[in-house]
């Protein structure tokens, strides 16, 4: 949490600085921008032993509206993240239950809604560099698992999460028009309630239990277009 609070102290300091230089040829932003990227884990969430997440894939959508202060935009975003498992938790997966049953495996689903500030400042007449800082909160979803085999099968179910996010990051646009950033996003800490059921040889049997707390932060690059 220093960390991060000493990140989001930086930032600050650094947008009044530049700030209080001529901010004559500089200009916020306007208008809408969609985004795709690559979403790698981060701590926890990528821990083969807690998380497991592999390396996902992130799209978004984003408006900014200006403000009276020269480069200073308020945003709000729409991003949805997705990560599968790791190979290797897969594959252990696969050689525990054999060849001859079908697995479904599950992947996480993360759609958080922000809202904060982006500041741009202008490089040159082509290029501006930018920073912003927003919170929000995330909808956190794994999906289901299944393994079956003939009317044989094992099922599990796992109930959504909601909790407060944050999202701090910077990067470059050209032209008016494309961007690349780098973004590290804490979606927050999620328990989900699992539900599961099963059928072998005939006898059913269902119950639900609740994980414990996960940490799901990842850092993403991204390239985005404004339209």
């Amino acid at each position: 949490m220093k960390k991060v609070l000493f990140m989001v102290a930086t930032f600050m300091l650094g947008l009044f600085m530049v700030n209080a230089q001529d901010a004559a040829e500089q200009s916020s932003l306007e208008g809408f921008e969609a985004h795709i990227g690559a979403v790698f884990p981060n701590g926890n969430f990528g821990d083969e032993k807690k998380g497991g997440a592999a390396t996902g894939l992130n799209l978004g959508l984003k408006y900014y509206h200006p403000l009276k202060t020269p480069g200073l935009s308020l945003f709000l975003g729409l991003d949805a993240f997705y990560n599968g498992l790791q190979g290797d938790i897969k594959d252990d997966i696969e050689d525990y239950y054999g060849n001859d049953v079908d697995i479904t495996h599950s992947a996480y689903l993360n759609i958080p809604i922000m809202a904060g500030v982006n500041y741009s400042y202008p490089l040159n007449e082509k290029t501006k560099v930018f920073g912003e800082f927003g919170l929000g909160l995330n909808y956190s979803k794994i999906t289901d698992f299944k393994a079956e085999e003939d009317d044989d099968y094992y099922k599990e179910s796992f109930d959504a999460s909601t909790q407060l996010a944050y999202t701090i990051g910077g990067g470059l646009f050209f032209n008016d028009k494309y961007s690349i950033g780098l973004k590290y996003n804490n979606l927050g800490k999620h328990k989900y309630k699992v539900k599961w059921e099963e059928e072998i040889q005939g006898y059913k049997d269902k119950n639900s239990y609740k994980t414990s707390a996960l940490s799901i932060t990842n850092i993403a690059i991204v390239f985005g277009i404004r339209f």
